[in-house]
C-alpha cells in the first residue's frame, strides 16, 4: 500500500515539492539497501555452499583413490589377485553400506538440534548414534565372519581365487567397526559445519596406504610378504588409524561442542528409535545397490578369471 506522501507524488502539482522529493528518495534508498541486501545474501549463501561442496567433492575424489591405489598395486600380483578382490569387494562394500544410513541419521538428528539451538539434544544425537554405529559395525564383523566363506564359495568355484578372497575380506573385515565409528564422526562434523577436517584425515591415510600396500604385500625388513591379504592388512590399519585421529579431533577441540559422556552413552529407546526410523531406510537404498554388485559379481564370475579381473 502507497502512503498519502507518495499517492501526492503522483500529481504533477506536487510531484517537484520539497516533501515528493524527500518521500521519494528516502523509499529509493530503501530499495537499493533491500536489493544490496538480497545481493550480499545470495553471495555468501553461494560462498558457503561452495565453502562446504569443494572438501565433500575431493573427499570423494580420494575415496576413488583409495581404490584406484590398492588396484594399482594388486595388479603386480597378477591376474587371479586381481580377480579375488573382484569377488571380494561387493561384500565388504555391502558392508559399508549399511553404515551409511545409521551415519546419516546423526547427521540429520544433530544438524535439526542445532537449528533449535539445542545443545543437548545434539550430545545425545551424536552419543547415540555412535553407540548403534559400533554395535552395528561389530554385528556386521560378526556376521560376516560367519557367512563370507560361503557366500565367496557360491562366487567362484577356483581354489586359489577363493583363498586370496577370503583371506582379504577376512582381514578387511576387522576394519568394518572403524569406518562406521569415522562415518558416523563424520556426518556429525559434517552437520556442525566442520569439513575440512574429515578431508585431510582421509588424505593422509590415502597417502600413506599408497606405501603401506606393497610394503605389506611385498614383505621388508621385519615384515613378512602377504600378497593380497596384504591390500587388507594397510587398508586396515590406515582405516583404523582414520577413526582414531577423527576421535582426538573432536576431544581436543572443545569449541566444536561434540563429545562422549557415559550420560549421553546409556542406551535411550527415543534416540535409537529416531535413528533407525531415519537410518533404516537409508541404509537399505545403499545396500541394495551392493546387493546388485554382488549378483552382477556371480553373472560374470560365470565367464572367468579374466572377466571377473577386468570387471573391478
Amino acid at each position: 500500500m502507497k502512503s498519502i506522501f507518495e499517492r501526492a507524488c503522483c500529481f504533477s502539482l506536487f510531484k517537484n515539492s520539497k516533501l515528493c522529493l524527500f518521500v521519494l528518495k528516502r523509499k529509493m534508498r530503501k530499495k537499493e539497501l533491500i536489493l544490496n541486501l538480497k545481493e550480499t545474501s545470495n553471495l555468501l549463501i553461494l560462498k558457503l555452499i561452495f565453502k562446504l561442496a569443494i572438501p565433500l567433492i575431493l573427499t570423494s575424489f580420494l575415496q576413488v583413490t583409495y581404490q584406484l591405489i590398492d588396484a594399482f598395486w594388486v595388479g603386480k600380483l597378477g591376474q587371479q589377485a586381481i580377480a579375488a578382490i573382484s569377488l571380494s569387494y561387493p561384500l565388504i562394500f555391502l558392508m559399508i553400506a549399511l553404515s551409511i544410513g545409521f551415519s546419516m541419521a546423526g547427521g540429520i538428528l544433530i544438524a535439526q538440534h542445532k537449528g533449535k539451538g539445542d545443545w543437548n539434544g545434539i550430545l545425545f544425537s551424536f552419543n547415540q548414534s555412535l553407540l548403534v554405529s559400533f554395535i552395528s559395525g561389530v554385528l556386521m564383523l560378526l556376521i560376516g565372519l560367519i557367512f563370507s566363506e560361503s557366500v565367496l564359495t557360491f562366487l567362484t568355484k577356483n581354489e586359489k581365487i577363493f583363498q586370496m578372497a577370503y583371506q582379504y575380506v577376512f582381514f578387511s573385515l576387522w576394519g568394518i567397526p572403524m569406518i562406521f565409528i569415522f562415518n558416523t564422526v563424520q556426518s556429525a562434523l559434517r552437520s556442525l559445519g566442520e569439513v575440512k577436517i574429515p578431508f585431510f584425515i582421509i588424505l593422509l591415510t590415502v597417502f600413506l596406504n599408497f606405501f603401506l600396500d606393497p610394503l605389506f604385500m611385498f614383505g621388508g625388513s621385519f615384515i613378512p610378504a602377504w600378497g593380497v591379504s596384504g591390500v587388507a592388512l594397510a587398508t586396515l590399519v590406515t582405516e583404523t588409524l582414520s577413526a582414531i585421529l577423527i576421535l582426538i579431533f573432536i576431544f581436543r577441540k572443545k569449541e566444536i561442542g561434540l563429545t562422549i559422556k557415559r550420560i549421553y552413552l546409556v542406551p535411550k529407546k527415543v534416540w535409537i528409535g529416531k535413528i533407525f526410523q531415519l537410518g533404516v531406510s537409508s541404509s537399505l537404498e545403499s545396500s541394495s545397490r551392493s546387493i546388485g554388485m554382488v549378483l552382477m559379481t556371480f553373472i560374470v564370475a560365470l565367464l572367468g578369471t579374466t572377466v571377473v579381473a577386468s570387471f573391478r
